[in-house]
């Protein structure tokens, strides 16, 4: 399966050392090139920086073939519905992964993690 990345679940999977749960959920990410200049901006951390350099052949940046502006979803419950993905696969304990991520400067509201753990359960 192919996805199309934004820079924040880069960034925190770098950041908390899962960035490959990426590649095996999806095989093949492609990131637009203002996501690129994100994870290489001098205010990014030094990790993101440095992985970005030497990023993986399944990471491709790709230019937009248009300019329309999508509505999107939250950015907490698109990360953390991406973490729910990664441990219903096997490839990770959700609430460890939480754990790291609270390390780091990640946000997610404790809604959002309350309706994740429900479909988890149920």
């Amino acid at each position: 399966m192919v996805v199309v990345a934004d820079t924040s679940p880069i960034n925190y999977f770098v950041l908390i050392g899962q960035i490959d749960l990426l590649m095996q959920l999806h095989k093949r990410i492609l990131i637009p090139l203002g996501v690129l200049a994100e994870l290489e901006h001098p205010r990014a951390p030094n990790l993101v920086r440095e992985w970005i350099v030497s990023s993986p052949k399944w990471l491709e940046v790709r230019s937009p073939k248009s300019n329309l502006i999508l509505a999107q979803l939250d950015l907490g419950e698109s990360e953390a519905i991406g973490l729910d993905e990664a441990d219903q696969a096997g490839l990770v304990n959700f609430d460890d992964a939480v754990d790291q991520l609270r390390k780091t400067s990640f946000r997610v509201s404790q809604a959002v993690l309350l309706e994740i753990s429900r479909r988890r359960s149920g």
